[in-house]
This record gives structure tokens, C-alpha cells and sequence, in this order.
């Protein structure tokens, strides 16, 4: 599956308001992550986090939104997240 990025800097000005097509594989995946305090409190509810080679990832949100949370159950061992080093 081909998907559509912003290219990385730097790029000359007439490339750089054209996405560009990348082939290659993520090398962070993470689908539908959910995190749940209790039947009542939703902390993260369906977060999509896709890294591609040579993209920088940053997490960004007011305090308490759940950034540290997202990043707490991504890299535990329960987390349905995919990691490519190839």
C-alpha cells in the first residue's frame, strides 16, 4: 500500500506543495490504539500513528491529553504495534 506524505526538507520551492508518493514500508505502525481507565473514562480512543524512513514523529497536545499515555501503551508488550527494521 502506496501512502501520500509531506516530503522532507529541504526541497526547492516548486517541490515542496506536492506530496510525494512513498513505497516503502513504515517503520512505526500503530492501529486503533485504545486506553481505558475503568467502563467510563477514555483516555486515548482510536489513535493511528504511522512513521516512514527519515520522517521525524512528534507528539504534540495540551497537558493531560494523553500524549504520555499514547506513547505508555504503543511500546508495551499488550500493544498491537508493528516495528520494521528492515
Amino acid at each position: 500500500m502506496a501512502t501520500f506524505v509531506e516530503p522532507p526538507i529541504p526541497l526547492k520551492e516548486e517541490q515542496r506543495s506536492a506530496p510525494i508518493l512513498v513505497t516503502a514500508q513504515p517503520v512505526l505502525q500503530v492501529r486503533g490504539l485504545v486506553k481505558r481507565y475503568g467502563p467510563k473514562i477514555v483516555a486515548v480512543d482510536h489513535v493511528d500513528i504511522e512513521a516512514y524512513p527519515g520522517e521525524v514523529l512528534g507528539i504534540v497536545g495540551e497537558s493531560g491529553s494523553g500524549k504520555s499515555t499514547v506513547l505508555r501503551c504503543s511500546t508495551s508488550k499488550s500493544s498491537r504495534m508493528r516495528v520494521n527494521t528492515a
